[in-house]
């Protein structure tokens, strides 16, 4: 199969978090899966051979400018010489710095929804003082 399935879709946008080109910022639904080796060369469509690029990116690895390998099955992007003359193999920085936000975003939900429904949840009809203390009189 040539195109990536719904599942594999989903498995890219989680490791990936959108463009994997350094620096760019669309998001998984603005991105094409890319296979490193490509299908029409015998590249398997699997998550090991593919990567997500958005289509002007795309455009570009097709055209050489950048290339893409994977690195303990994750996608770096080997840059142009005027991006980097090293050419080392880079990650994207925005999408990490997303996925930590929303991860940290999910904890703070769940830590807010586990106080409200906690022990410890706040009593509207309380006023917030300590109870009076028994009259023994």
């Amino acid at each position: 199969m040539r195109l990536a399935t719904p599942a594999q879709r989903k498995a890219l946008a989680a490791r990936d978090g959108g463009c994997v080109i350094p620096g760019c910022g669309v998001p998984p639904a603005g991105c094409e899966a890319h296979h490193l080796r490509a299908w029409a060369d015998g590249g398997p469509t699997d998550l090991d051979n593919q990567a997500l690029v958005c289509a002007c990116h795309h455009d570009a690895v097709h055209a050489g400018v950048w290339r893409l390998v994977m690195t303990g099955g994750v996608p770096r992007v080997i840059p142009p010489a005027w991006v980097d003359p090293a050419r080392r193999a880079l990650r994207n920085p925005v999408h990490d710095g997303r996925r930590q936000a929303d991860a940290l975003g999910e904890q703070l939900r769940l830590t807010i929804n586990g106080a409200i429904d906690g022990p410890f949840a706040h009593d509207p009809q309380s006023s917030g003082d300590p109870p009076e203390p028994p009259d023994d009189g």
